[in-house]
């Protein structure tokens, strides 16, 4: 996974996870744990998980279908974020080679539902079709985000496999490109945008002679 250019991102406002789930035979409260990894981590407003999650989903939804009408009296309008997945070219309903759906599987699209969290496999460029990933003959390992990463997602391609990189499962691959921030100039050694330059807020300049230090 990379990214082409600077993001425009804040670093407290993104969390970035591997992850590794038990298998059948450890403890599926460690999993339970886990399914609600995003709720620490609220203050996070964009979320990206990899890794293997031992889930099998097939194709099932991993959002809620919202049905709001011009009669609803109710304040709280829920907004169908998977209606605007054709903006960024993927399909709102995700294919998978993978039929099959275990226990783990369910608590995956469970945390994927309530947290607006969307699963990349067999929806994006790369993957359109949800190849296999262990052992070709299931789903386990993904790429998941939040909606608001949708639009730097290009595509996510599963790899062929190698015994180099793991016994069973194939390694995945994910571009990223985020928007450059514009305007940016120097005002006393630091890197800020020029709509902000008084609040002195930014990246510090490299500094060459602390190059052993890091």
């Amino acid at each position: 996974m990379y990214n082409d250019q600077m993001s425009d991102i804040e670093p407290t406002d993104s969390l970035t996870s591997q992850m590794r789930t038990p298998d059948h035979h450890q403890d599926r409260k460690r999993h339970r744990r886990i399914s609600s990894t995003p709720n620490p981590h609220t203050n996070h407003e964009s979320i990206l998980l990899t890794g293997d999650f031992n889930s099998r989903t097939a194709a099932n939804l991993d959002f809620y279908e919202i049905t709001n009408t011009n009669h609803d009296t109710s304040d709280n309008f829920n907004i169908d974020f998977s209606n605007n997945l054709h903006k960024f070219n993927m399909s709102r309903i995700r294919n998978s080679c993978d039929k099959t759906k275990n226990h783990f599987g369910n608590l995956l699209l469970e945390m994927c539902r309530n947290n607006n969290l969307f699963i990349l496999n067999g929806r994006v460029d790369g993957d359109k079709e949800g190849l296999f990933t262990c052992r070709q003959s299931s789903v386990v390992d993904y790429f998941i985000c939040t909606y608001n990463l949708l639009s730097c997602v290009v595509n996510m391609s599963v790899l062929d496999f190698s015994a180099l990189f793991s016994d069973v499962h194939s390694p995945l691959n994910c571009k990223l490109v985020f928007n450059s921030i514009d305007n940016i100039v120097e005002c006393d050694d630091i890197l800020i945008n020029d709509l902000a330059c008084h609040e002195r807020k930014g990246f510090k300049k490299w500094d060459c002679e602390k190059k052993p230090n890091f």
